[in-house]
């Protein structure tokens, strides 16, 4: 469970899901993005984060990955489901493209090195190979969408059938229109048009009936109509006929084919989610590798130790401003589980919070963080304790802090998280108070951040334990 609602928006990593949303090429790959959680477990962790490891190495290294027509069907499978339901020829070539690019991930993930890849090598074992159905679509339709000729026999035939009917009609009708122009019927620039789907010619309306014929439009001035020639007449109704019936060899076509794919409807969807989990996990490595970020070398015990680490989204903001953001080391273990930090306002005691908070929970999601490569040792918060309380106007210069951090073992469930506290100043104290004192209950790891102002308030009050030690951010007294 995540309290408040709003925590992600907190700590920003909202933000961070943006980004990875921009960086998706399909609605599937958004849809895993926007289901991206926290996880508590170790070897869930440590496989989310090598998975992105791999293919970040992957984007860097290997041979071009295939990202295109990444075309989310979902849907439209749904819609066949249904018995009796036919697929649609644009569809029909949108589902034939995606399965090909589908074939040629799969193909592409297993043929990697698989001391190099194995996880990604994992994601494509198993996978049903749709070959058959693709193989089937292309003698259906050609690279264009657009439906073969030879799609069936009778199809053929048919096709043979109109075009020799419309050479010849087409001959017939231009021997019309040559002896129209010669008896001034027509304009000299006119040339044989269609009208409701029979071909036709501009006949000036005041010459009309010196042309035997059939009306089947006039023009919006009523200077014009367009009218079938009567020798033309019977070749027209036979071309009608047989395009009906072409229309409907390709309705039985489709419907034969979405027959054969009728079963296997939901196992192709599965496999479009999985093809968004792909270009989830694509869209990971491709942030990673925008905010230079390593994979951490997580331990299962109570503990973290951090070096060089960098707020990721004031990395982007400071990147593009050419700035450098100024990195953060930091660690809790089982002697030293408190951290009092103080400083000025502004002095980076906040930032310091926003950036462990984010990180970790970046960790926890499956996402490499910006930190040193050689010195990266991921520990796991279970809580974070906390809720807003207003400042009074009195106090707003000092802005008084307090934040708990519990970390526990990654092996635990995680139960809660929540975003820190601020206090007014005259609660400062007894909470604080409450904190240190809470301490040497249970093994875990605690950071306090007080105004400098406080320190040594809370000191001479409360002598500090051996396992707490203090850090004052730079401009600190």
């Amino acid at each position: 469970m995540v309290y408040p609602e709003n925590f992600e928006e907190k700590i920003g990593f909202d933000q961070i899901r943006k980004i990875l949303h921009e960086h998706c090429i399909s609605p599937m790959g958004q849809d895993w993005i926007e289901q991206i959680s926290f996880s508590s477990d170790f070897t869930t962790i440590g496989k989310n984060l090598e998975q992105v490891y791999q293919f970040m190495q992957l984007i860097r290294f290997a041979p071009s990955f295939p990202t295109h027509d990444y075309k989310d069907m979902r849907h439209r499978l749904r819609l066949l489901s249904t018995e009796g339901a036919i697929i649609a020829q644009d569809d029909l070539h949108d589902l034939n493209c995606s399965l090909k690019v589908m074939e040629s991930v799969k193909a592409y993930l297993k043929d990697l090195d698989p001391e190099q890849y194995d996880e990604l090598i994992a994601l494509a074992k198993g996978k049903t190979s749709w070959q058959e159905f693709t193989e089937q679509a292309d003698g259906i339709i050609d690279n264009k969408g657009e439906i073969r000729p030879d799609a069936s026999a009778a199809l053929e035939d048919i096709t043979r059938k109109i075009k020799t009917l419309e050479k010849g009609l087409y001959s017939k009708i231009q021997q019309t229109l040559t002896q129209a122009k010669k008896s001034g019927w027509v304009g000299n620039e006119a040339e044989i048009t269609v009208r409701n789907g029979r071909l036709v010619i501009p006949v000036f309306a005041s010459q009309k009936r010196k042309l035997k014929g059939f009306i089947h439009d006039e023009s919006s001035s009523g200077q014009t109509v367009y009218m079938e020639p009567e020798a033309a007449f019977e070749a027209n109704n036979e071309i009608r006929k047989l395009g009906n019936a072409y229309r409907k060899e390709i309705k039985r076509i489709l419907g034969e084919y979405s027959g054969k794919l009728r079963p296997w409807i939901f196992e192709l969807i599965d496999d479009y989610q999985w093809l968004g989990k792909v270009d989830a996990i694509h869209s990971k490595a491709l942030l990673a590798i925008k905010l230079h970020a390593e994979k951490p070398k997580l331990i299962n015990e109570q503990g973290f130790s951090w070096q060089s680490a960098i707020h990721p989204l004031l990395y982007l903001v400071f990147k593009a401003q050419n700035k450098e953001v100024i990195p953060l080391n930091i660690s809790l273990n089982k002697d030293q589980r408190i951290l009092i930090i103080s400083g000025p306002n502004a002095g980076g005691k906040s930032v310091c919070l926003k950036t462990t908070g984010l990180l970790q929970y970046m960790l926890q999601c499956g996402l490499l963080v910006p930190m040193h490569p050689e010195h990266l040792v991921a520990g796991d918060w279970e809580r974070y304790f906390g809720a807003d309380v207003s400042i009074s106007t009195d106090m707003w210069r000092t802005r008084p802090v307090l934040v708990l951090l519990e970390m526990r073992r990654i092996s635990m469930e995680m139960t809660d998280v929540r975003i820190p506290y601020e206090y007014n100043t005259h609660r400062h104290f007894s909470l604080c108070t409450w904190a240190l004192a809470a301490a040497p209950l249970r093994a875990v790891g605690r950071a306090v951040v007080l105004p400098q102002r406080h320190l040594a308030v809370y000191a001479a009050h409360l002598p500090l334990p051996p396992n707490v030690f203090v850090v004052r951010r730079a401009g600190a007294a």
